[in-house]
């Protein structure tokens, strides 16, 4: 989901805490000092923090203290691996602020969406669900903190595999901002439902119609709007990734090209020497994005078997990928946001899932073996990314064993994929595969087992791709039975 740029400059008056008591100007003093070594060139980000514990040690008022918590709270989460502190001191600085009235509103919610964050990082998501879900009553009345309020909201429901209610969290806020007279806000939202809708490849007709809402909105924001790139940047991606699993080759070619192209303006304009305006909200980092770029360019090239192609854009990657882990490791890196890592090693399992499909192309089984090896070695790094490669990992697997004649380990490999898989498409695809190790091995019986999964006009799937697979299947079934007129 969208992610809500990090404004973190630790001033009293910015944050809207009234300066009324004298025996809080020890602790102003502290947190300019803190903002000092937070913003100092390199950051100190350790005397920030004892800055910030000090105050606790001079006399405050209540509401000094709850936003002493605030500051604190977000510098172990931003800049330190120290979870359990942050999740404290947020958790201090909420009932703080909800003890000291409604004139505090305001900074609430926005401790709220704090906590969120650090609770979403966690996994945990229920309690902040019905946090969130209690102050977005409370929200409406500060546009920004609302809009982030709801793509926290939104990005838990996905989370919990509840599209439907994400769906109508999103498509409130586009209604809401488009009343505000926020078109960008109003573009992140529909691209947002965009998003949802692409991820059943049978709504294509209302996935164009969201884009082309999307097309008809950004004419209206001004060339020089922060948000425009990252907008474009964010409908491009959600394009080409449903063309990709549709099958339309020509149109993701097109708009990769586009993506590809408004990448390369971005990093040429917002390079580290070029001053700009960073906007309030974006999708994905320019890095990050950068390495998603990558990674479309290597399965767009493996879709149109340009497999050369695929393995140099697969190379670039993987040193664009390493390079970001190496930069982000160092001080002066800017807040590395809430899954932003994850994302990164997505992105690598990801690569190494195509290259090990390009290389049983090539018909290089040790190359192959060693390339799952390491997928699989990054997968047992996280136990959610393991959950959701799993299938594709048996699926390949399975191929590779098919490959060098064993089928029956290849057989419980699909198996195990079958078992594992989440999405129709990769259920489809191995379904496919376990007909054909069938018809290869003449188990007739077994391969009429799968025949309704994958007659043409029975898929479940509405990629073209799968849908011409199945034909083959079918028309490779009447070959060996030697009907070859309707195999032609």
């Amino acid at each position: 989901m969208v992610g809500h740029k990090i404004n973190f400059k630790m001033s009293v008056e910015e944050n809207y805490m009234p300066e009324r008591y004298l025996f809080d100007q020890a602790a102003v003093l502290l947190l300019e000092g803190a903002e000092f070594f937070r913003s100092h060139n390199p950051p100190k980000y350790k005397m920030a923090i004892k800055c910030l514990k000090a105050c606790f040690k001079t006399l405050m008022t209540h509401e000094m203290t709850s936003f002493v918590n605030f500051q604190i709270g977000k510098l172990y989460f931003y800049y330190t691996k120290n979870i359990e502190l942050a999740r404290h001191h947020l958790e201090q600085a909420y009932h703080g602020m909800k003890e000291a009235g409604a004139e505090y509103t305001k900074y609430r919610v926005e401790i709220a969406c704090s906590i969120a964050e650090v609770y979403m990082q966690l996994k945990i998501f229920e309690p902040v669900k019905q946090l969130l879900r209690k102050e977005s009553a409370h929200s409406r009345d500060f546009p920004l903190i609302h809009a982030r309020l709801l793509f926290l909201l939104a990005e838990i429901h996905g989370a919990m595999n509840d599209w439907s209610n994400a769906s109508e969290i999103v498509e409130a806020g586009a209604s809401l901002f488009n009343q505000l007279g926020d078109p960008a806000l109003e573009c992140y939202f529909r691209l947002s439902s965009a998003m949802i809708i692409s991820m059943d490849l049978s709504r294509e007709e209302e996935l164009m119609k969201s884009i082309m809402e999307v097309s008809e909105k950004l004419v209206t924001l001004n060339a020089d709007n922060a948000c425009l790139d990252y907008i474009k940047a964010f409908c491009c991606t959600v394009q080409i990734c449903f063309f990709i699993s549709a099958g339309l080759l020509k149109s993701t070619k097109t708009c990769l090209r586009q993506l590809q192209t408004l990448v390369q303006t971005m990093k040429l304009t917002y390079g580290e020497t070029v001053p700009v305006v960073l906007p309030t909200f974006d999708w994905m980092g320019k890095e990050t994005l950068i390495a998603l770029t990558y990674v479309l360019t290597v399965i767009q090239s493996l879709q149109t078997c340009q497999i050369e192609r695929a393995h140099k854009y697969h190379s670039i990657a993987m040193r664009h990928i390493t390079d970001m882990r190496r930069l982000m490791t160092k001080s002066n890196w800017p807040v590395i946001r809430r899954g932003a890592l994850d994302s990164l090693a997505a992105f690598e399992i990801i690569l190494l899932e195509n290259i090990s499909a390009a290389q049983l192309m090539l018909a290089r089984p040790l190359e192959t073996i060693s390339v799952l090896s390491a997928m699989m070695e990054r997968m047992r790094q996280s136990t959610d990314l393991f959950s959701h490669f799993e299938a594709q990992l048996h699926t390949l697997l399975g191929m590779y064993c098919w490959f060098v004649r064993l089928p029956d380990d290849a057989e419980r490999q699909f198996q195990a994929a079958l078992r594992t898989a989440k999405d129709t498409e990769s259920w489809t695809v191995v379904n496919l595969s376990l007909a054909i190790l069938y018809l290869m091995t003449c188990r007739e019986a077994d391969f009429y087992g799968l025949f309704e999964r994958i007659t043409p006009g029975k898929l479940q799937s509405s990629s073209a791709l799968l849908k011409a697979s199945a034909h083959f299947v079918h028309a490779l079934h009447s070959y060996l039975h030697s009907r070859l007129q309707e195999a032609k």
